[in-house]
């Protein structure tokens, strides 16, 4: 065996896990999802396929609008306010001024 192809096969070996990992992880179960999307299924018995019917039934349910303001609002409102706060918290954690250990101690404080 050459050398290039043991170093490719070695290559292969060493992600190996994460390439299983993201099949187990996330595309398996994301194809499942969208499969029993399309069945009509209660865990009992066998899935049925019935196409569309639950995306129909789910765009005729009145909830459904108010789910997708709320998404909508959380990602386009509380979303980047959050991630302002945190950029400033952040900031103001790597200032070099006086008193900023007591800060950084009462800050994290409550996540230890």
């Amino acid at each position: 065996m050459d050398r290039r192809l043991k170093e490719t096969l070695t290559n292969y070996i060493f992600i190996a896990p994460a390439v299983i990992g993201v099949l187990l992880f996330h595309i398996v179960p994301m194809a499942s999802s969208l499969y029993f999307s399309f069945t009509r299924y209660d865990v009992v018995s066998a899935p049925k396929f019935i196409g569309i019917g639950n995306y129909q039934a789910m765009i005729a349910d009145p909830l459904w609008r108010r789910a997708i303001f709320n998404t909508c609002y959380y990602v386009g409102v509380t979303l980047p306010i959050r991630l302002i706060i945190a950029l400033i918290a952040a900031v103001l954690l790597d200032q070099k001024v006086k008193g900023i250990t007591i800060f950084r101690v009462i800050f994290y404080l409550p996540s230890i």
